[in-house]
């Protein structure tokens, strides 16, 4: 396979925005959502929560695959030059990304049920709540004792500030504030149209 070319990048600047918007789509109806259940929170909104935050997830995953070798057997030089390219192009920006910890939860989510279930006696999962800015900066998202069975581990788990209108989530362990992460990936899709349309 050829080298790769700097006139290649716009294909991939394209894509990167797509991701961006796809994401910050997700989480502005993921926020309008809890903001319209604050008073009213029930269950009839729990199969969208988790529909929107995984959609979220994924196109924040897609964004960070982009600046990634994720099988660097495969056109190992045509990658890394790719890679290289982009990282030089959005410095400052794509290190800003979230654990890949959450993305490889995503990426082999049968595995990460398998590990779930062969180590907890109960399998707790698509849990959220609100939580008063007061209680989080006190004792921080998730260190609040689990009231549906203490010491019992959640697969995935919400917390919603309504004051800041922070969303934060809990997978296997891994915590994520997608609010910032919202902000990291509106900055780089400003980048994206700085580069696509420059002035």
């Amino acid at each position: 396979m050829e080298k790769f070319k700097a006139e290649y990048a716009p294909r991939y600047y394209l894509q990167i925005k797509s991701q961006c918007e796809f994401a910050i789509e997700a989480l502005r109806q993921l926020q309008s959502l809890f903001n319209s259940k604050e008073k009213d929170f029930n269950f009839a909104s729990h199969t969208e929560v988790f529909m929107l935050a995984t959609s979220f997830l994924s196109s924040v995953a897609n964004v960070d695959k982009i600046f990634t070798n994720s099988n660097p057997r495969k056109n190992h030089d045509f990658v890394r030059e790719r890679t290289d390219f982009l990282k030089s192009a959005f410095e400052g920006l794509y290190d800003r990304l979230p654990s890949k910890n959450i993305r490889n939860a995503i990426e082999h989510f049968d595995e990460k049920i398998d590990d779930h279930v062969a180590t907890a006696d109960y399998f707790i999962d698509q849990t959220y709540a609100t939580m008063p800015a007061e209680v989080k900066e006190s004792m921080g998202v998730f260190n609040i004792p689990s009231t549906v069975r203490p010491n019992v581990p959640v697969f995935r788990h919400f917390i919603y500030v309504p004051s800041t209108k922070e969303i934060y989530i809990q997978m296997l362990g891994e915590e994520m504030n997608l609010t910032e992460v919202e902000l990291t990936i509106r900055s780089i899709k400003i980048r994206c149209d700085q580069l696509l349309f420059p002035l």
